[in-house]
């Protein structure tokens, strides 16, 4: 059994090549559907382009309830919870390096276990020849009208008649070279043997010559039959081949938009995430930034602490003003009480000096009651406002003050984070739409995938319909013509029509086949070789494909040009013009205290230091015991000395424990002066300090705000520059390497020219040495069979002379007499 390639299979596989070609430009078709952002643009993220393989139904229903979720979730203006980043005040300025997943696909293309690199490829050297068979490469044009159908048989026959002239040629060179044999053994059996013909004289050198023939001649039917062998295998190899190929195929353009869509959408579900918990995390990200650096700029903690330092030391004082007044208000009474006192022993000592007469008049004269008065002047201290307020002054109502002061540097955060909560709410939903967004670019892409399987489908049953025609036309063809003509017109236009514009280093010809409308119907974006050489490099699908011209990633990821996004950014603003650090209440509660503060004390301890009374009664009452002594009038006398009693007694029982209390009161103001100083400088500081803050954070808290904004915001488009940089590498470096294209070209090519192509080479070339050597030995065979002519008839003759010459002497003998 004998099998050889036919031009029908020939044109089965180049319209398999051409298709194998073309699915790289699919990927290209695929995704420049709805690729191009709008003419208004109004947002790149519309353009986003997610390719997605049918066997991810589980992971498309996942992404799709994910979208719906994030959609719905922000519906309340509420903030969403999600994991917190890092909030530690030394990450607030940092931006965080997202890790985003790796995508691996398993190796599942079987073109290169088939092995078809290797075998024995013993005829390449007559490729060369085949060039000179066919010199000319076939019109592009006079292609693409056959392709297209636009031109007929005949005219197709007539046009192609200089590419084929060489080959026509050749087939009458071999038509001549055919009737050679023929001709000759004509000649031979139809020439007469002249008498004088002398036959070779070495017919040992002839027949050995012609053995040598008949060997190689053997050779030629040897190669003859492997190399139709190997054809024989060739072809059983082709429906295998091309099954792997359609298949590799469809597993290279499922893993390819697989890998994209993978690569867009989950690379930005990272940077959302990350972005969505920086959002909900705004209080540590953007509210204690700002409350940091007032902080720092301002000293604001430091102030707010000496408000509670303040208003400890404010208690303190007011503790011991209230003391030092219910001394007063003691020593007050006391004074009082020994006022009353000594009026009443005055008022008794000038009736009893009135009552003297006679002699005693003198003496009682020499006693002056007019002296006996009260000297404490307390009711001074008592009655000072700036004494009374400061004891008024409690620490509940500073410590409030300060308290509050404190909630507002405290609520900084908080209230940042109620302020930009519809902006970050508008950010959270434009992030969602924008994943929605590509969800549905995602299914459009899977509905046009769809239809490219279809298109694989349709050329494999056409494959299936064409190749059990192509193999039993191989069991039928030696009836068909003749076989060295079929063979090498085979394997000239299987050169000239696959092989060369598979070798082609520029790929012209396919490039060609490839615009038809039976294909792509335009113009390519990029030439095959440059596709070719990147897949043979191994290269990303995206830089190989020419997909950039396509997905427009630059402007699908340019996230600083989405206007939603942009705008809800632009909203997050921070307002510190509310912020009252030094609020009304505090203010009056620090002016009030500097008041009580500015009270002098000094003068008071002057006027409470003086005697407490107006003359020393104990001196009084030894004049009185003196004068009494020396009265006549005993009972003047006696009542004088009664009074003595009295003011004695009027001493230890009153007027010492007086002047202790006016010495404690005298070092309670000495304290007291040297607390309210240093107090009343700190109150002042404090005041001036919270001013100052005041009228920076009025001024400069805007500034502050908008450079802590613009942090947190670059934060956030960090997140995005991070997966846009992420697709790009992975697009250009990693995502769905050709190599498989590659792949399957080369797998065909050693197909059809080198499992086919090459021993259908050996079988003509084989087929053509055989028919010269039957030539060569036509000849020696003839001449020898002259020789062994020659030598059987003379042996022959010889034979029958000797026969009848003893044959006609027995007759004679017997028979013949002679006359006597």
């Amino acid at each position: 059994r004998r099998h050889h390639i036919s031009f029908a299979s020939l044109k089965l596989l180049v319209f398999l090549l051409l298709i194998v070609t073309s699915r790289a430009y699919t990927l290209q078709e695929l995704v420049s559907t709805d690729s191009t952002p709008s003419s208004n643009n109004c947002s790149t993220t519309d353009s986003f382009l997610i390719l997605r393989c049918p066997n991810e139904a589980r992971e498309s229903e996942m992404d799709t309830m994910a979208a719906d979720v994030l959609v719905n979730s922000t519906k309340n203006n509420s903030n969403v919870s999600h994991p917190r980043t890092l909030t530690l005040p030394k990450d607030w300025d940092e931006k965080p390096r997202l890790k985003f997943p790796k995508f691996t696909t398993e190796e599942r293309y079987k073109m290169m276990s088939l092995h078809l690199d290797k075998g024995w490829f013993a005829f390449d050297f007559l490729r060369g020849f085949l060039f000179f068979v066919q010199p000319y490469d076939i019109p592009t044009d006079l292609l693409v009208d056959a392709v297209e159908n636009r031109i007929s048989t005949s005219k197709l026959i007539s046009e192609s008649m200089h590419v084929e002239a060489a080959f026509l040629v050749l087939v009458g060179m071999c038509c001549v070279l055919a009737c050679i044999i023929p001709g000759m053994e004509l000649w031979f059996a139809c020439r007469p043997i002249r008498e004088d013909y002398k036959p070779s004289q070495h017919p040992s050198v002839l027949a050995f010559l012609l053995t040598i023939l008949v060997f190689i001649l053997g050779s030629c039917m040897v190669t003859m039959i492997i190399c139709n062998e190997v054809v024989a295998v060739g072809i059983e190899k082709l429906p295998m081949t091309v099954e792997t190929a359609l298949q590799d195929l469809k597993d290279y353009h499922a893993d390819t938009t697989s890998q994209l869509r993978k690569c867009l959408t989950r690379s930005l579900d990272v940077a959302s995430e990350a972005i969505l918990a920086d959002l909900d995390n705004v209080e540590e990200l953007l509210g204690k930034p700002v409350q940091a650096e007032l902080s720092t700029e301002t000293g604001l903690d430091v102030a707010l602490d000496a408000l509670v330092d303040l208003g400890n030391a404010t208690q303190e004082l007011s503790a011991k003003t209230e003391s030092l007044l219910r001394e007063g208000e003691r020593a007050h009474e006391l004074g009082l009480e020994l006022s009353r006192e000594t009026n009443k022993i005055r008022r008794d000592l000038e009736g009893a000096v009135k009552a003297c007469s006679g002699p005693d008049r003198s003496l009682c004269a020499v006693i002056d009651s007019s002296g006996i008065r009260l000297d404490l002047r307390i009711e001074r201290l008592l009655r000072d406002d700036r004494l009374l307020r400061l004891r008024s002054i409690s620490r509940e109502n500073l410590t409030e003050a300060g308290h509050q002061a404190r909630g507002e540097y405290l609520h900084v955060p908080h209230h940042i984070a109620r302020t930009t909560l519809d902006a970050r709410n508008q950010i959270r939903r434009e992030i969602n739409a924008a994943r929605a967004r590509i969800v549905d670019h995602t299914r459009t892409v899977e509905n046009s995938f769809e239809l490219s399987k279809q298109l694989i489908d349709s050329v494999k049953n056409i494959t299936d319909y064409v190749v059990p025609h192509v193999i039993v036309f191989e069991h039928i063809r030696w009836i068909i013509g003749t076989v060295f003509i079929i063979a090498l017109g085979i394997a000239s236009h299987t050169e000239m029509l696959l092989c060369r514009p598979l070798y082609d280093p520029n790929y012209h010809t396919m490039e060609v086949v490839l615009e038809t409308r039976m294909f792509l119907g335009r113009r390519l974006a990029f030439p095959l070789k440059d596709l070719f050489e990147k897949c043979r490099n191994n290269e990303a699908a995206y830089p190989a494909l020419g997909l950039e011209n396509a997905m427009k990633l630059e402007y699908l990821t340019a996230h600083w040009a989405w206007p939603g996004l942009s705008r809800a950014i632009s909203n997050v603003k921070v307002d510190l013009k509310g912020l009252q650090i030094l609020t009304p209440n505090l203010r009056q509660c620090l002016q009030d205290l500097l008041y009580a503060c500015g009270l002098n004390l000094t003068a008071h301890r002057i006027m409470i230091q003086g005697p407490i009374l107006s003359k020393d009664i104990s001196t009084l009452s030894d004049q009185l015991d003196n004068v009494s002594r020396q009265l006549q009038d005993r009972s003047i006398a006696r009542e004088l000395q009664s009074i003595g009693i009295t003011m004695r007694d009027l001493t230890l029982r009153q007027v010492k424990p007086l002047m202790k209390l006016q010495d404690d009161l005298v070092y309670r103001l000495a304290v007291l002066e040297l607390q309210v100083q240093p107090l009343w400088r700190q109150v002042n500081q404090s005041i001036s300090h919270l001013r100052t803050i005041q009228y920076y954070i009025d001024h400069q808290g805007e500034k502050i705000a908008q450079l802590k904004t613009k942090s947190y915001v670059d934060r956030l488009s960090n997140y995005l520059d991070q997966w846009r940089t992420h697709v790009f590498s992975e697009m250009d470096t990693e995502i769905s390497k050709c190599r498989p294209l590659w792949n399957i070209l080369e797998g065909l090519r050693h197909l059809l020219c080198a499992h086919v192509l090459n021993p259908l080479d050996g079988f003509w070339f084989a087929t053509l040495i055989g028919a010269i050597i039957m030539i060569i030995s036509t000849p020696i065979a003839h001449i020898l069979s002259l020789v062994y002519k020659k030598s059987s008839s003379f042996v022959e003759d010889t034979t029958l002379l000797s026969t009848r010459a003893g044959s006609l002497n027995t007759d004679d003998d017997r028979t013949w007499q002679m006359p006597e």
